[in-house]
């Protein structure tokens, strides 16, 4: 989770920056969204991966899913949702970097 906060926080702060200076280097900005968006995504499935596992212990414990962890479930699937959407625009406006249209936006 720390892991997906930290990455996720970037990938908003780099967005940010994309979106603000548009006269910034477009070929590193590319880049730069498009690694990072790649380690939201793994640490999306990191964290995935976890969670899952922690259910299944409670439930193969014979104790289904408890109290806490349906609160806890809410939060993860929020976050994930959150991850993905960012991932989505960090890639299309890397996509879209260096385009005529985008060029001289911000002067």
């Amino acid at each position: 989770l720390k892991d997906f906060c930290a990455d996720t926080a970037n990938l908003i702060f780099a967005i940010m920056i994309h979106v603000v200076d548009l006269k910034h280097s477009m070929v590193d900005g590319r880049e730069d969204l498009e690694e990072l968006a790649e380690r939201v995504t793994r640490a999306q499935k990191n964290m995935a991966e976890k969670w899952t596992m922690a259910r299944r212990e409670n439930t193969e414990a014979g104790l289904g899913l408890q109290k806490d962890l349906r609160t806890e479930n809410f939060f993860i699937c929020t976050l994930s949702r959150i991850g993905s959407e960012l991932v989505n625009f960090a890639r299309s406006e890397a996509e879209t970097m260096g385009s005529s249209s985008k060029v001289g936006v911000a002067m």
